[in-house]
Order: C-alpha cells, then sequence, then structure tokens
C-alpha cells in the first residue's frame, strides 16, 4: 500500500510526500528458476538450534555439543536437482557430464530425466549453483531449512524413524 505525509512548510514551501510500502518476499513464496526451471522456496531465515539435539543418543561426535546458529533469508531448491535441469547446464557448457561409471547413476538412462541428476561431485555440484546464480547451502542453512528453523531430531519431529516416516535399511542392507 501507499502512505502520504504532509511535512510542515519550512521556509514557505509545504511538501507532500507519497510512500510506498515496498514488500518483501513471504516464506515460502515459490519462484522459478529460468535457466533450469527448478522452483526455489523462500526461507526467511532465523536462529534454532544447529547439531545434537537435546535427548538425541544417537548423534555423531561431529554433532556435538550443538549450539545456537542464525542463518540469513536464502532460497532454496524445492527438490533435488534434476537430470533434465542439469543436461541443461551440460548443454550450455557449464557443466560437465556425470559420471556413468556406477549402475546407480541416472545420467544417460532412458526415463530418468525426471530424476534426481546423481553421480556429480561437488565441484560439478559448485558448478551447476554458479550456472543459476546461486551457491550450495551451508551445512547451517541445510539444517535450518530440514528442521524448518525448528528444534527437532528428524525433519517431522522427534519420533522415531520407521518405514512410514523415511525410506532406509538397517546397518545389514535390510530393509527396515
Amino acid at each position: 500500500g501507499t502512505s502520504t505525509v504532509d511535512i510542515p512548510a519550512a521556509k514557505g514551501v509545504p511538501v507532500r510526500v507519497q510512500l510506498e510500502k515496498i514488500l518483501g518476499p513471504v516464506a515460502g513464496q515459490v519462484s522459478m528458476e529460468p535457466k533450469s526451471g527448478l522452483e526455489f522456496s523462500w526461507l526467511p531465515g532465523g536462529t534454532f538450534h544447529y547439531g545434537c539435539e537435546p535427548g538425541d543418543s544417537q548423534c555423531y561426535d561431529d554433532e556435538k555439543p550443538g549450539r545456537t546458529v542464525t542463518v540469513s533469508p536464502m532460497k532454496m531448491g524445492r527438490t533435488e536437482v534434476t537430470v533434465s535441469a542439469y543436461r541443461k547446464c551440460v548443454d550450455s557448457g557449464a557443466c560437465t557430464a556425470p559420471s556413468t561409471d556406477n549402475l546407480q547413476c541416472n545420467w544417460g538412462k532412458s526415463g530418468r530425466e525426471n530424476h534426481p541428476v546423481n553421480c556429480v561431485d561437488h565441484a560439478q555440484a559448485t558448478s551447476f549453483c554458479r550456472w543459476i546464480g546461486g551457491r550450495l547451502p551451508t551445512a547451517e542453512e541445510w539444517e535450518f531449512a530440514s528442521k524448518s528453523g525448528q528444534s527437532r531430531i528428524y525433519p517431522w519431529g522427534n519420533e522415531p524413524m520407521t518405514g512410514r516416516r523415511a525410506n532406509f535399511c538397517d546397518r545389514n542392507g535390510q530393509q527396515a
């Protein structure tokens, strides 16, 4: 909206100023990145508990002790980078093709254009981000986004993992 402010006359000249409030992005607002066609969500930033949550007995040593961290507002991809989006970067000459050494790699496999691109290294991921005008998130930004800025052990809360909440295997590679 707009506001009008009348400033009293100084030296005989009254001044009227019209101010327009400029609204910034709203949390969750979605925008499409034009080069890749990927969607990004606006995250407002904030302060949260980073690392090992109190009461979490399964933390790794590098997650201890947890601490309070503040992250700035940012945009983050709503999904993983797809094979199709990454192909656009390769076709532009800004990225190199991912490895195909492993049978699990999606690159070059028919019907996987909408699957997440895999078998890329850190330098390739960095090149893709630079190509679209961004960067990889820091560990703090990634955890802030995955926890929705809240203190919780898992993205869904503090309840233990189940096959309904996560796709995982036990230590022996057996589906849990």
